[in-house]
């Protein structure tokens, strides 16, 4: 089948493996957006499978990341020379990666072909305020794209304070809910999949686990329970921990989509207390099972809890701070109905603001918005 009008996308994004947020959102959109008649997109993978995301080694990542950066500036360039898009998605987490996505961008503007600059990262709002070099390639990147989307409110208001630029615009994550929910339907969730609660994500300090597994263990008979890639020796640090506080740890390492989904739905709320976040997916995935979420208001958090209003979806915490994680643990055992409540706030609001086929209108609509007025638009085939 053909259609005229077609509007060719180039998508630059990553894709699973490994599993994260911004890839499972990535292999989302692809999916419904190709069923679209009037949208052709294709896609440059820009997903991180040359060393584990656990490996923090700064050389490491700067050398690994150059290379990888290259190797997607060609990809692109290669793209634009033999069949040109109407317009250019691109997805980025920012840091050194910015530099990548100025080279890119700077590339599509010459050839006057329009592009969309996703920055999916919380610390946004901070990096603006300094006179850092990643301050410095952020604002380069952004200069040269034609709309930039964020997260959140807060990296809206650092960038337009004054809410008068057309140019930037929020642009959450989202989930399909229905394939979330449907995923478990049918699968048997059996005792070893439960516990009070729950971490899914990558197993770093970063996440703020040592503290959640500090607290946990300050809460008697509490089961916490950590999926997600964990290295060697920070799993025994924290076994170790966990013995010393008699408290019942599980750490399951990374465990595929569905088995992670079970576990937080067989958990009575999910815990993310990191020291800094972009929109993680995972909340939104306990939003659409009805689980409260205890988490430290970072990145998009605020706005997808509705932490600071007589609505919230689930308990605030410090960063770094044992004390409110232990007396969000307390509570949580203490006053299930309270807990339930945040759980029923949080589906609602999920359903709300958070659907995949609000986003992809959202997606359609702004990428025809930004199409060159002079462009011919052939056919879908």
């Amino acid at each position: 089948m053909s259609i005229d009008n077609c509007t060719k996308v180039l998508l630059i994004a990553p894709l699973p493996p490994p599993i994260g947020g911004i890839a499972i959102g990535t292999e989302m959109l692809l999916n419904r957006v190709r069923r679209l008649p009037d949208i052709s997109v294709e896609i440059v993978d820009s997903a991180v499978r040359w060393r584990q995301v656990t490996q923090l080694n700064k050389l490491i990542r700067l050398s690994g990341g150059a290379l990888q950066a290259i190797g997607i500036y060609r990809q692109v360039a290669g793209v634009l020379a033999t069949s040109r898009p109407h317009v250019v998605h691109i997805t980025t987490s920012g840091g050194p990666a910015f530099l990548r996505d100025f080279l890119i961008l700077r590339l599509l503007r010459r050839s006057n072909i329009p592009a969309v600059l996703s920055v999916h990262m919380g610390r946004l709002p901070q990096i603006l305020k300094t006179k850092s070099t990643e301050n410095w390639l952020a604002r380069a990147a952004m200069a040269e794209a034609s709309r930039v989307a964020v997260l959140d409110a807060a990296s809206l208001k650092a960038l337009d304070p004054d809410s008068v630029n057309e140019k930037y615009r929020i642009q959450p994550n989202f989930i399909d809910i229905d394939e979330v929910r449907q995923s478990i339907e049918n699968a048997p969730l059996g005792k070893e999949y439960r516990s009070d609660v729950v971490f899914v994500g990558w197993v770093l300090r970063t996440k703020g686990v040592t503290e959640l597994v500090r607290a946990c263990a300050s809460t008697p008979g509490l089961r916490l329970r950590l999926v997600g890639p964990i290295q060697r020796k920070y799993r025994r640090f924290l076994m170790k921990l966990a013995s010393e506080g008699g408290m019942d740890l599980t750490i399951t390492g990374e465990l595929p989509r569905q088995e992670a989904l079970k576990t937080i739905a067989c958990s009575r709320a999910l815990a993310l207390p990191s020291y800094s976040e972009g929109f993680p997916n995972v909340i939104l995935e306990a939003m659409a099972f009805g689980k409260p979420v205890i988490a430290t208001a970072v990145g998009a958090i605020p706005d997808m809890l509705n932490f600071g209003t007589d609505e919230p979806c689930g308990f605030r915490v410090e960063v770094r701070d044992e004390t409110s994680l232990a007396a969000a643990a307390r509570d949580l055992i203490q006053h299930p109905q309270a807990w339930a409540i945040f759980g029923e706030r949080g589906l609602r609001r999920v359903q709300a603001n958070y659907s995949a086929q609000k986003h992809v209108d959202n997606c359609v609509g702004l990428w025809k918005s930004i199409v060159r007025p002079n462009e011919t638009l052939s056919q879908c085939s």
